[in-house]
């Protein structure tokens, strides 16, 4: 009788002491009191303030944790913007060298046609394939380049996710900022 009378008394909770009752993430100051053949703890003081602290660590680990990935993204998305632009680039040189070497090469067959000689004839007629070849080569090469650039431009990482999970995040330690105080 004494005993529960001085635990109404102190306005205390009384809870057993085994390991799987005591809160893992709580930090309190106890009491151990017996009472007849069983231990109990009792919670003096919880402080939450320390908890909340943890709380506020891990949230700024989390957001300096999202501001490197968005640095990350943002460094990928300017890396595949620029070599896009310099696959753009090579596709309309190898566009351009196709145009430009076919044009040679039926300059070069229509020397062929009107050579008159078997020697002149030979000449024009292997630097016409020599110009086709090169030609439909630049050909191959702008359309690589054209899916190059095309694949790399829609492959840019978005950062929307990130900038949401940092918006959250930023709100979580505003909250607990504001506990603290």
């Amino acid at each position: 009788m004494k005993n529960g009378v001085i635990a109404a008394f102190l306005l205390i909770t009384i809870v057993d002491l085994s390991a799987q009752n005591l809160p893992k993430d709580l930090e309190a100051a106890v009491t151990i009191a017996q009472v007849g053949s069983t231990p109990l703890l009792i919670e003096t003081m919880i402080d939450y303030r320390g908890i909340q602290q943890n709380q506020l660590d891990e949230a700024y680990k989390k957001r300096d944790q999202i501001i490197v990935d968005l640095n990350e993204v943002k460094a990928s998305r300017r890396h595949r913007a620029v070599w896009s632009g310099v696959m753009v680039a090579v596709t309309a040189l190898c566009a351009g060298s196709y145009f430009y070497l076919h044009d040679l090469g039926n300059d070069a067959y229509d020397d062929y046609m009107d050579a008159t000689i078997s020697e002149d004839a030979t000449e024009y007629r292997d630097t016409y394939e020599r110009y086709d070849l090169m030609s439909y080569t630049g050909l191959g090469l702008a359309g690589v380049g054209a899916i190059t650039s095309i694949v790399l431009f829609a492959k840019i990482p978005s950062q929307k996710d990130l900038q949401v999970q940092r918006t959250t995040i930023e709100g979580e330690i505003q909250r607990l900022e504001g506990a603290l105080e």
